[in-house]
């Protein structure tokens, strides 16, 4: 059968190296386990084993696109408050950290600015607080973002 148009994900191809494993990275930050698993079960069994083809482009994007368990907040501006800091950073976490589980998507590449204001002494001359804790990160896409700023 013709392929043409099929995407077809295969891990072993996609090394740090490889010139798409930012993008990679970043697909998969979002959606997950969605992304990973996307293949179509075409009713045929061999060996005793369901068949399954891999999604063409458009069904792939027609599919994650319902996943909207953190694109829903894509073209929005999250307002965060908290009165102690330990629950601050709790809840900014949220959006820049990347340690969170993956099953449940990422937000960090979809963060394009975080501001944080505060009465702060020490920012009172005009100095800027940059949080980067992307630099020499094992991600490059979390790197380049930093570099980048």
């Amino acid at each position: 059968p013709n392929n043409a148009g099929r995407l077809r994900l295969c891990y072993p191809d996609v090394s740090e190296d490889a010139h798409n494993y930012d993008s990679w990275c970043k697909v998969y930050a979002v959606y997950g386990d969605s992304f990973t698993k996307s293949s179509i079960d075409t009713g045929e069994v061999a060996n005793g084993r369901k068949v399954y083809n891999a999604m063409m482009v458009d069904d792939l994007k027609d599919k994650l696109k319902r996943v909207r368990t953190v694109t829903h907040k894509l073209g929005t501006v999250e307002h965060v408050e908290a009165n102690k800091a330990r629950n601050f950073r709790r809840k900014l976490e949220r959006y820049m950290d990347s340690a969170n589980e993956v099953n449940y998507g990422q937000y960090w590449p979809l963060v394009k600015r975080c501001k944080v204001l505060g009465r702060w002494d020490v920012l009172k001359s005009g100095a800027q607080f940059v949080d980067a804790p992307g630099v020499n990160d094992d991600n490059s896409s979390r790197d380049k973002m930093v570099a980048q700023y």
